[in-house]
């Protein structure tokens, strides 16, 4: 009588999975060393670096295409003012001056606020009464710097109100920007509002834009949109709190209603023709204004 012979499993297995059979069979199963879980756990720290700097860049992205579109939005509003006064907003108005007509009534904030757009633009409604800005006021990268004194404004957005301008300091000077053509007694620009006629480029004059104010490697948010011609840090640690918001850039609306990020070495070091005249109406460099 023939008896057949049946093999062990581990004879039909291949090598490595016979001895690894073998050895859970004989309960000696094989664990990880240290050093094989230190190498899997260095693996894991490094693609969670890799995927947490691919989400900080993708969230800095979609933060600045925000603030473009929120500056895309205060020049369509600019636009509207322009069509329906045919002159600049001022860039401040006085009591005197707000009963004259409806566009000397406000600021150009609250004046850009008015207009028939700002029921359809993430205009905020109380802006005239609330400087602390929200919606289209707030630049989502913005955060209020930690030395900012208390009653200053914390407004995310500046207007191009003086132009390439020696203001306070020589209160005589050209008023070269967009908030007004005359000083008042204190040398405070004012009343007549600058004609649409009088900007010569509106393609190439900034308009509003990130609130930011620098010169010589020196940048504040503080002060609007302006080229100080004297470096002035109102506050320590301004330049390297303005720098973080885009990266040492700023995003611009022009005239025309396009929009630009120059870098702050644009704005505010270049002593080029190209780019000083971007700050003033008559689209001239003003050097013997620096």
């Amino acid at each position: 009588m023939n008896c057949e012979v049946i093999e062990p499993l581990s004879h039909f297995l291949m090598p490595d999975a016979a001895s690894a059979f073998r050895q859970i069979k004989n309960g000696r199963s094989r664990a990880f060393t240290l050093l094989e879980l230190l190498t899997v756990v260095a693996v894991i720290g490094i693609l969670a670096a890799l995927l947490l700097v691919a989400l900080g860049a993708a969230k800095r992205k979609a933060q600045q295409t925000k603030c473009i579109n929120n500056v895309r939005q205060l020049g369509i509003a600019l636009q509207q003012f322009l069509t329906d006064y045919h002159v600049y907003p001022l860039a401040f108005t006085s009591q005197e001056i707000r009963a004259l007509s409806l566009e000397y009534s406000s600021g150009w904030g609250t004046a850009l606020e008015a207009t028939e757009l700002s029921g359809r633009t993430p205009f905020t409604a109380d802006y005239g009464s609330n400087v602390s800005s929200r919606g289209v006021w707030l630049c989502p990268s913005a955060s209020r710097p930690p030395n900012f004194p208390p009653s200053w404004g914390d407004r995310s957005y500046g207007y191009n109100a003086y132009g390439l301008d020696q203001f306070p300091w020589v209160p005589s000077s050209l008023l070269l920007g967009l908030g007004g053509t005359a000083r008042d007694a204190d040398g405070w620009i004012t009343t007549p509002a600058l004609s649409d006629s009088a900007v010569v480029s509106p393609g190439d004059m900034m308009a509003i834009g990130d609130g930011f104010s620098g010169n010589n490697g020196v940048v504040s948010e503080q002060g609007g949109l302006r080229r100080w011609l004297v470096a002035h840090d109102p506050y320590p640690g301004s330049t390297k709190h303005a720098f973080a918001r885009h990266g040492g850039k700023a995003d611009v609306v022009f005239c025309d209603g396009h929009v630009q990020s120059p870098s702050f070495k644009t704005l505010f070091d270049d002593d080029s023709d190209a780019a000083l005249r971007r700050w003033n109406r008559d689209h001239l460099p003003h050097r013997d204004q620096l």
